[in-house]
């Protein structure tokens, strides 16, 4: 969904296209509202748009000033000019000013629909231009082996389809000319071996450590490998017929398991995916490995896309357990949490060693959880040290899964606690940043999105930060800096020309400074410095 600010001193033409802008064309939506180009700029830095549809005829800040200065500032916004005056030169004043296209009014729908429909093709063209741009540079400076990596990390952390398209475009061009078959192969190591055996179990070293193997042996065997969901490690496998692929796959995973048994008494379970005759749709072998791997981690084995297909059933039913419990987590119901810790054993397959099958599982779920809330490894370790106990359970206690139970709702609690004393922190120091920022740049055109870029987050998530931390909206905030910095100027210099001072504060013009002033202090610059 693109985002449009409609810009018109016109009251029942800002209502008009604010009501029927989603119907009339499918894909925008309205975001903002201002009734002349003052309002328009103030929006400008708190919002992110994609496009701003501007009257031409405005008091304060025209369309066409409006335009320039969106042009100059933001140049990525696409403008729409409109106008009651069918003016060749008004045409050409607003093309210099870098305007996309020029509606009349009375405003027909149809025109609408096409002039979006155009300005939403150029944005897609600019995009995939940029983007194509950026990943076939990086692909022709990569060596054969960084490259494959690279199409790797495409396959499991890129959402966008084009990109893991470019990345296999570029990776084919350049490599992989005589590998015309390929797979992925998910790897982990077996937490209930790494419990019932360490006096000290520490998983995610352990997980560090199949990494870093994998990776030797990529060196000397040719294929690539990398980190991807809960720690796990990825590997690219390619051969030049599906047989010889298959076999190398099983080699692999029983060359890795050997080692890691031999060297830490520690098993490795896999679950590789479809294989793909096309590097293009390694994505596909990458989706069902990853889908089928919790069967794999439960019953220690090497899973296929056969199984996968055979285990379809469980493995929904799983994932609802898992969203659940996540749900649970994120609304601080424990009632319901432990409703569903219960639900989600009881769904569980019965199997030889139900111990294992418990420790596994409940490991697995720790390390979703902290995938979900997008946080660091580190806060998972009070809650793994809790599952320690784990080991001390009798295989033959007919209490075994009640206690499991207990003993995973105690490490979600403190997964819990952690999650909630990192979060707090790290809040507090985005907005910390944020201020440091704006104090560094209040008398540059900053916004809020701009800012949040910056600090690798949305910018609805920084404005709400911004609301919980401080206790007032980001547009406030920068208002009372800017205001506060005036005066001081105003002090120090009072004979300074006001649109000197407007410009010194982050102001486009005297007239914009003038009415946030006399808004803000209840009085004009002027009456301000004679009060004095």
């Amino acid at each position: 969904m693109r985002s449009v600010m409609i810009v018109d001193d016109e009251p029942l033409m800002l209502k008009y296209l604010s009501t029927n802008l989603e119907q009339i064309a499918p894909g925008w939506c309205v975001t903002g509202i201002a009734s002349n180009g003052l309002e328009a700029v103030s929006l400008l830095q708190t919002q992110s748009f994609d496009l701003v549809i501007t009257d031409i005829k405005m008091p304060e800040m025209d369309g066409l000033e409006l335009a320039k200065f969106i042009y100059e500032i933001y140049p990525k916004i696409k403008v729409v000019i409109l106008s009651g005056f069918d003016d060749f030169d008004y045409a050409q004043r607003a093309i210099r000013c870098g305007v996309s296209d020029y509606l009349l009014k009375p405003l027909n729908d149809a025109n609408i629909t096409e002039t979006l429909k155009k300005i939403d093709i150029s944005l897609k063209h600019f995009e995939m231009q940029k983007f194509t741009e950026n990943i076939l540079f990086s692909a022709d400076q990569l060596p054969d082996r960084e490259l494959k990596t690279a199409y790797l990390d495409a396959i499991i952390k890129e959402n966008d389809e084009s990109a893991r398209m470019l990345y296999a475009e570029a990776c084919g061009r350049l490599i992989w000319k005589n590998e015309p078959y390929g797979c992925i192969l998910i790897l982990g190591v077996d937490c209930a071996d790494i419990l019932s055996k360490n006096d000290d179990p520490d998983i995610i070293s352990c997980k560090i450590r199949l990494n870093q193997y994998c990776t030797q042996l990529a060196a000397s065997q040719g294929f690539t490998n990398s980190y991807c969901r809960y720690d796990d490690s990825v590997i690219l496998i390619g051969a030049d017929n599906k047989g010889h692929l298959e076999l190398k796959i099983r080699d692999t995973m029983n060359q890795i398991d050997s080692y890691f048994y031999n060297t830490y008494r520690i098993h490795v379970y896999g679950s590789y995916g479809i294989i793909a005759d096309n590097f293009l749709f390694l994505q596909k072998s990458y989706a069902s490995a990853e889908q089928s791997v919790i069967t794999a981690l439960l019953d220690r084995s090497l899973d296929s896309p056969s199984d996968f297909i055979r285990n379809r059933f469980f493995l929904e039913q799983f994932q609802l357990s898992l969203e659940a419990i996540f749900l649970d987590f994120v609304s601080y119901n424990d009632e319901k949490l432990q409703n569903d810790i219960h639900t989600f054993i009881h769904k569980l397959p019965l199997l030889k060693d139900q111990k294992s099958l418990l420790v596994r599982s409940g490991v697995f779920l720790l390390y979703y959880l902290t995938e979900k809330l997008k946080k660091e490894k580190d806060c998972l370790k009070s809650a793994l040290e809790k599952t320690c106990s784990l080991k001390d359970l009798s295989p033959s206690d007919p209490e075994l899964e009640e206690k499991f139970h207990n003993i995973v709702f105690q490490a979600i609690q403190s997964l819990k606690l952690n999650y909630h004393i990192q979060k707090k922190t790290e809040s507090s120091q985005l907005v910390d940043q944020a201020k440091e920022y704006i104090y560094s740049h209040y008398s540059e055109p900053i916004s809020l999105t701009l800012i949040a870029e910056k600090l690798g987050v949305s910018s609805s998530y920084l404005s709400d930060l911004f609301h919980k931390e401080i206790g007032e909206p980001y547009s406030k905030f920068v208002t009372r800096i800017r205001m506060e910095q005036a005066v001081k100027l105003m002090k120090a210099n009072p004979k300074d020309k006001i649109y000197t001072l407007a410009m010194q504060v982050g102001f486009v013009n005297a007239k914009h400074f003038n009415s946030v002033f006399k808004k803000y202090y209840k009085m004009t610059p002027t009456e301000y410095l004679n009060k004095r």
